[in-house]
């Protein structure tokens, strides 16, 4: 179960889910127990391309 902190929304559009707060870290550990909680164990992501990943942070793509 995720709890979310006081200051960050959180949006779904579609297949996006988008984060967003006044705070910087805030927004970026809320992402990453998004992203953590939406693993799955025992499957290699450079094969299943499915689950949740960030692809973007302040409007730049990651890597």
């Amino acid at each position: 179960m995720l709890k979310l902190r006081q200051g960050v929304q959180v949006k779904v559009e579609g297949s996006d889910i988008r984060v967003e707060s006044v705070s910087r870290e805030l927004a970026g550990q809320t992402a990453a127990s998004i992203e953590q909680l939406t693993r799955r164990p025992g499957f290699d992501n450079r094969i299943f391309q499915d689950g949740i990943y960030i692809v973007e942070k302040s409007g730049k793509e990651v890597a």
